[in-house]
């Protein structure tokens, strides 16, 4: 059994609802995995863009009144949406969409904030790790063909 099978479609966007409010609580390492279940769920398409979409205008909706009670709200919500922006799951312009029509102005503010912020270290460590790797090629290429070029001599 799926979870197509057993959820109810209409069910896809409260199940997301009630994730996304209960991993403003946990920590950032458990926010990361729903962060990859959401995008894998995404991606298999059980939650669509549009259920994506519903469910963070709801949450943006209220999220000036959670920053009472969770101060980093926005940062929160930036660690579960970055990934799916980072996979294409999420345009920037569906987030800035949703932002703009259901959060006040300095709330949108800090989330688009939030999530350039996490978006830009997510590159910078995905190039280095591309570029790291990519040295460590050559760096084994050039000293093997050295070594072979010594050794044909």
């Amino acid at each position: 059994m799926t979870a197509r099978d057993e959820v109810n479609p209409a069910q896809y966007k409260e199940f997301l609802d009630t994730w996304v409010m209960l991993s403003l609580e946990w920590s950032p390492s458990k926010r990361g995995k729903t962060a990859a279940a959401m995008a894998v769920l995404q991606h298999e398409a059980i939650f669509t863009a549009t259920v994506l979409k519903q469910s963070l205008a709801e949450v943006l909706a209220i999220a000036p009144d959670m920053i009472i009670d969770i101060p980093k709200t926005y940062q929160y919500l930036a660690e579960l949406f970055v990934p799916m922006l980072a996979n294409s799951a999420l345009s920037l312009a569906a987030l800035s969409e949703s932002l703009l029509a259901n959060c006040d102005k300095a709330g949108a503010c800090k989330m688009l904030v939030e999530c350039l912020h996490l978006l830009q270290k997510e590159v910078v460590s995905s190039t280095y790790k591309c570029n790291r790797l990519k040295l460590k090629i050559n760096f084994r290429v050039r000293r093997g063909s050295r070594h072979s070029g010594g050794a044909a001599t």
